[in-house]
């Protein structure tokens, strides 16, 4: 799997580092925008926190399978559009 995680804090690098031995992980400081979406199209996950994850920005994203929004809130995210292309979106519950 190739996972992309967004927004990432130096605390939290480590949990994340531990997946790297079965899969390809990039760590990334940055929010995902239109602007930076090309350079991580090939991801077949995504993990942010604060994006904003609107059609325009997800449909650069042709292999990918799943978002992990790490917030209880979905509301940023295109629910419509991720059905529709079959995207799995998980929250924090709690």
């Amino acid at each position: 799997m190739n996972i992309v995680v967004f927004e990432t804090e130096t605390w939290a690098r480590t949990a994340w580092q531990r997946m790297k031995g079965d899969h390809e992980v990039r760590l990334l400081e940055e929010f995902l925008t239109s602007s930076n979406a090309d350079e991580y199209a090939d991801a077949t996950v995504i993990s942010t926190d604060l994006s904003r994850l609107d059609a325009e920005i997800l449909e650069k994203f042709e292999d990918l399978k799943l978002i992990t929004t790490r917030s209880t809130g979905v509301d940023k995210i295109d629910l419509a559009y991720c059905a529709a292309h079959r995207i799995t979106v998980c929250n924090v519950p709690d």
